[in-house]
């Protein structure tokens, strides 16, 4: 009996990586973001080739049927602003590391062979580390969690519009990825005017995706 329970486990297993072929896919890889607004009049081909300008990070992708669930991760170490007594680093709001990025949410087309346009509704997060305490935002970096005022910062997240176009080649993704900012839209600020996209804030990345299923 257990062996008969085993084959039909195996099978439905089987039947299930068959069809999330199609229907599942899980990747990752590696992430630049460009910080400036590239398309600032202002930015000169210096800020291009200047690799300050850039911030490394991970791309963790999921698709599930048509919906696709993406994450960038971009981890940075704060503003050091002076050396203590004791030789050690002093930062700027005492946060030592910064963990942030944008979990989104959309879907693709196909608008090429191999080449996919995704369009994607994107919110902002991060966690702060410091030396004392720690801290998650969303939305904003003035978007604090707080157990004891939940409501209020749900009402103040923000998100982002992105876009993503991908190039498919075997089982790895080239994708680059546009976002902005919405003008601080949030129940809070619940406005059509809040809807129209902060263009100063205008941001590019760039992605390797290695796929698993």
């Amino acid at each position: 009996m257990s062996k008969r329970l085993i084959i039909v486990v195996l099978l439905f297993l089987l039947s299930v990586f068959a069809l999330g072929a199609d229907f599942l896919d899980f990747g990752a890889g590696p992430f630049i973001q460009y910080t400036k607004n590239p398309f600032s009049p202002e930015t000169t081909y210096v800020d291009w080739i200047d690799s300050r300008n850039y911030l490394r990070g991970y791309d963790i992708r999921t698709r599930i049927g048509w919906a696709e669930f993406d994450t960038q991760v971009l981890i940075v170490q704060g503003n050091i602003i002076d050396v203590g007594e004791d030789h050690k680093p002093v930062y700027e709001d005492d946060i030592s590391q910064k963990i942030y990025g944008t979990s989104s949410i959309g879907f693709s087309t196909e608008v090429a062979a191999f080449t996919k346009l995704g369009i994607f509704l994107g919110f902002p997060m991060g966690y702060s580390i410091g030396s004392t305490s720690s801290h998650f935002w969303m939305g904003t970096q003035d978007n604090v969690y707080s157990e004891s005022d939940i409501l209020e910062f749900i009402k103040d997240i923000t998100f982002s519009y992105r876009m993503k176009l991908d190039v498919r080649i075997g089982h790895f993704i080239l994708s680059l990825a546009y976002q902005v900012p919405s003008s601080g839209f949030s129940i809070r600020n619940f406005n059509q005017y809040s809807l129209i996209p902060d263009w100063d804030n205008q941001k590019i990345g760039f992605s390797l995706v290695s796929l698993f299923l």
